[in-house]
């Protein structure tokens, strides 16, 4: 057996003499087309009416701020022709009124039950926008969106929250980088001469951020002090009147940096120096060591498509001031101290904060993400009642999602490095809240900033559940009743079918379960809709769907409804229908008088294939949209062969993308890592197999330049590398002959040290973007008795 398959590789090597530019390649899914961000408000996705949940007020001046602290209005919005987006941040259009960027928040409604307890497992899912991103200017996309929980006592009468951090790369949830540049103005000369910067303490700068508070941060520019491209030229945005004299001199400040929070220590870039006492230390460190980069000052990703991770806006060791590697343009002022305030900032993972597109090149604007938080428990997996961390239990997390849907609800299996899934589960610690008497509630929201580029576009989102109202899950699977029950999902780990292969005849179920959360909400999910499509091109079905209510009391009270087939006289590919009953543990003797919890929503068909080839089956879609909630999932992705018995496979996954890190004109590096995630799967059965590669090289885009360096492998850290060429080579191999169907995940461990890299052979490159081709190919291999 024989397979054979070609995919394009993206080495993406931006060589630039002064800045470093964003990543792009051929097939790449990014947009650049739209100016402003009517295309994204025309295609937002459906969400729940939130205005009533949520305050949006101007914020209180922090106690220890001058009267000329600058971030004092709230700039976000309710879309007045959309009440379902929330506008953070006004991208293009802006308030004539502010001159210092726009940046805002939204904040829960307590007084509307919209709060998270800490002290229970707690969901929102939401939507949000940043933007399509520039190549040549990653400040369009800037600055970013963080998802607050805070106790900070800035608040009116009416309990409703006024706090607000810093603006620009403080993401409205940060402190203020007030770091200042004295100057002497000569009138007659026509001259300005700048003094050494003056730097804040890490006390200063927290004491204007959100106190008591955690975040999760999705950084859309990186604001470091050796990115010239990062630079906003801030040195002229809150600079001060000149205070003239009779010699004809004056003296001024200018408020500097606001841009170098993403700053890496170069005399420390592991972190190893951070302070024990950062709050969750130990257990950050547990999870993922320092070498992982688990905890550091700033982060060294993204280069314009983004990062994201946590922080602890109100925390003095969340800044710390750190070492220039460089002192580009106007940072030449810190010359003298060679420092630079830095923002610590933990699990930062590189993220796609830009806009994708399908495979047919229709535009992707917004990203999903489901965030959870998770309550410290004690040492019985219990939460604790006052959801602080105790002896022998394990730690509050944060856990999220991003990119774990696509735009019309289904699941996400995009293998592309631009809109692939991102997540992460990142232990926290609660005692930051500075919560007293027993309380667990903490205000909840989203805080957005722009950058003061012209065209900058706007930060917005949109909700599909949140605590105040009611929160569910949605998933899917495949039962075929012909291979013993055996079922095919989305997760390769529970998927028990071989290679997610049914045979002609086959008798499937497709299955759709809903299930309340009552740690989550506040109401039951009332007057759900479902809209399902059903793959019936492949599956006859014949039958009546049925939907099956539960309670928690047990099968005595579960009750069955009918769903007709009726495509006839409706859409062909689509079920619309309410479902009779609401899911919830609240009392409502009209909707939900037994009071269901969950829902099996079953269809079963028979699998058709006449043709002399494996048909695949792409997944559909089903939303369930319900007047305070929507969830949505997607029938899992599978294949019918056209014969029955199971046969020999062998099966090759590779990423259809790579991206390596940016490089200066004048690369000392010995090995150029890659910058974006990377998928190498060989699946087995019954088949032995060798993997080999080849390539070409990497060519100037438009010229017959090749570039001055060897794609290489390395298998271990140990290992000589193997330089790939126009040679097939041998990568990896299994000579075993499973009897079940095994998946080899070559990829999933690499490290910088391993697997695909840049060997630069020259120092010298002509600037631009180099891409390549690498050929994959699977083979039939020598094999031996073992069978695992």
């Amino acid at each position: 057996m024989r397979k054979h398959i070609n995919y394009n590789i993206f080495y993406s090597i931006i060589i630039s003499f002064v800045t470093l530019m964003v990543l792009s390649s051929s097939n790449s899914l990014i947009v650049f087309a739209d100016s402003d961000d009517s295309a994204a408000m025309a295609q937002a996705p459906d969400g729940v009416p939130v205005g009533q949940y949520f305050s949006i007020l101007d914020p209180m001046k922090p106690a220890s701020a001058d009267e000329n602290y600058p971030f004092m209005h709230n700039s976000a919005k309710i879309s007045s022709d959309n009440s379902d987006i929330v506008v953070l941040a006004q991208g293009t259009k802006r308030d004539t009124d502010v001159k210092d960027g726009m940046y805002g928040a939204v904040w829960s409604e307590m007084n509307k039950d919209n709060y998270i307890d800490i002290s229970k497992k707690q969901t929102i899912s939401t939507w949000l926008y940043f933007g399509s991103g520039n190549i040549a200017d990653p400040t369009i996309n800037g600055e970013g969106i963080s998802l607050v929980l805070h106790n900070d006592n800035r608040k009116n009468s009416s309990n409703q929250s006024r706090a607000l951090g810093a603006g620009y790369q403080a993401l409205g949830s940060l402190g203020y980088d007030q770091s200042t540049v004295p100057y002497i103005y000569r009138l007659y000369g026509l001259t300005k001469t700048y003094k050494s910067a003056k730097l804040p303490s890490p006390d200063g700068v927290a004491k204007t951020a959100i106190q008591n508070s955690i975040a999760l941060d999705f950084d859309t520019q990186r604001n470091d002090t050796d990115s010239g491209s990062s630079l906003n030229s801030p040195i002229n945005l809150f600079q001060t009147s000149p205070d003239y004299n009779f010699s004809g001199t004056a003296t001024g400040v200018t408020d500097y940096t606001l841009n170098g929070f993403d700053t890496v220590d170069t005399s420390d870039p592991f972190g190893r120096n951070i302070s024990k006492d950062y709050p969750g230390y130990n257990d950050l460190i547990a999870q993922r060591p320092l070498g992982q980069y688990s905890l550091r000052q700033g982060n060294s990703g993204g280069y314009g498509y983004g990062m994201i991770s946590t922080t602890y806006p109100g925390n003095p060791l969340t800044y710390q001031l750190g070492l220039l590697s460089s002192k580009n343009g106007d940072y030449s002022y810190f010359s003298s101290g060679k420092k630079a305030m830095a923002a610590v900032q933990a699990y930062a993972k590189a993220a796609s904060l830009v806009d994708g597109s399908y495979s047919n090149n229709k535009p992707i604007y917004w990203h999903h993400v489901t965030f959870v938080w998770d309550p410290a428990r004690d040492a019985n997996g219990v939460p604790t009642k006052d959801g602080m961390p105790v002896t022998g239990g394990t730690p509050a997390s944060i856990n999220y999602k991003f990119n774990d849907k696509m735009p019309d609800g289904s699941t996400n299996t995009s293998a592309s490095s631009y809109y692939s899934e991102v997540d992460d589960s990142i232990p926290v610690d609660p005692t930051q809240f500075n919560l007293t008497g027993g309380n667990t509630k903490v205000y909840w929201g989203l805080t957005g900033a722009n950058s003061d580029n012209d065209s900058v576009y706007s930060k917005m989102a949109i909700f599909e559940s949140i605590p105040a109202l009611a929160t569910a899950t949605v998933s899917s699977r495949i039962v075929d009743h012909s291979l013993n029950d055996q079922i095919i999902t989305d997760d390769k780990d529970t998927t028990t079918v071989p290679n997610s292969i049914v045979f002609n005849d086959d008798k499937l179920t497709f299955n759709y379960n809903l299930k309340f959360d009552p740690d989550s909400s506040h109401q039951n999910w009332n007057d759900i809709v479902s809209k399902i499509d059903l793959p019936n091109a492949d599956i006859n079905f014949t039958q009546p769907g049925t939907i099956t209510y539960h309670t928690n009391a047990g099968q005595s009270d579960d009750k069955t409804e009918t769903i007709p087939l009726d495509w006839q006289t409706e859409d062909k590919d689509q079920l619309q229908h309410k479902l009779a009953h609401s899911l919830g543990t609240f009392v409502d003797a009209t909707n939900n008088p037994n009071q269901y919890t969950s829902a099996d929503i079953n269809f079963d068909g028979t699998a058709v294939n006449k043709t002399d080839t494996l048909i695949t089956v792409d997944p559909k879609s089903s939303v369930f949209t319900g007047s305070n909630a929507i969830e949505s999932t997607s029938s899992p992705k599978f294949y019918i062969d056209n014969t029955s018995g199971n046969n020999q496979q062998l099966q090759l996954e590779v990423s259809n993308d790579l991206a390596f890190q940016n490089i200066n004109y004048q690369v000392t590096n010995p090995l150029i890592h890659r910058a974006t995630p990377f998928t190498l799967n060989v699946t087995s059965l019954k088949s032995p197999w060798i993997l080999q590669a080849s390539t070409n090289g990497m060519y100037l885009n438009g010229t017959g330049s090749k570039f001055n360096g060897d794609l290489i492998y390395k298998k271990n850290a140990t290992d000589n590398p193997l330089t790939l060429s126009n040679t097939p080579q041998e990568i990896d191999s299994d000579s075993n002959s499973y009897d079940d169907v095994t998946t080899s995940q070559l990829a999933k461990n690499w490290t910088d040290e391993t697997g695909l890299l840049l060997k630069p052979t020259a120092a010298n490159n002509q600037a631009g973007k180099y891409t390549g081709t690498v050929t994959w190919e699977v083979i039939n291999g020598p094999s031996n008795t073992n069978k695992d």
